[in-house]
């Protein structure tokens, strides 16, 4: 609880949202010029990206390390409790290095989907594709990367240690690091 005895602070308004098939969380910032991704979330989700003539500064006037701009929108959809999709089109997104979140929305993206924050009730208002309102429940953390998915086998075998097996990855894996 607040009281004017203390300092105020609060977290920017977040979002659970799926980007193709990975599950991951928003940033929607208040002031925010631009829509930006992480870089290492561009990496890892295949989002090609090119050179960009943009510049940018953080909070506290910090330079942004800048890695170009995606070569194609980004597509967000939202989970809700609406009949219709809830889909945010963010346009092509700046790539940072290191921003903090995987993904950031600005002032662009929430005027181009109709996203209003209300931090009293911790809540999102939005349209859904069929132009409906809609309003979802702020995320309470990030969710953190994570990029799974589920092997099966067609037949019934049972793998013994030793045994090589051949799994066909997903291409979105092809630069990951480690595969367990």
């Amino acid at each position: 609880s607040y009281s004017e005895n203390n300092i105020l602070k609060s977290k920017s308004p977040r979002a659970r949202v799926r980007f193709n098939s990975v599950q991951t969380s928003c940033i929607i910032d208040e002031g925010s010029e631009l829509c930006c991704i992480d870089h290492n979330f561009a990496k890892e989700n295949n989002i090609y990206f090119s050179r960009t003539l943009e510049s940018a500064v953080g909070a506290g006037s910090n330079a942004m390390k800048l890695m170009g701009e995606t070569n194609e929108p980004v597509i967000l959809y939202v989970p809700s409790s609406s009949k219709s999709a809830v889909r945010w089109s963010l346009g092509k997104c700046i790539v940072v290095l290191n921003l903090g979140c995987p993904i950031l929305i600005g002032e662009p993206g929430k005027a181009l989907n109709n996203i209003r924050t209300d931090p009293i009730n911790k809540s999102i208002s939005t349209v859904d594709i069929s132009g409906n309102p809609t309003t979802i429940p702020y995320a309470d953390k990030l969710i953190p990367q994570t990029n799974m998915f589920l092997c099966r086998s067609d037949s019934l075998i049972a793998v013994y240690p030793g045994t090589d097996i051949s799994v066909e990855i997903p291409s979105h894996f092809n630069n990951s690091e480690k595969l367990f």
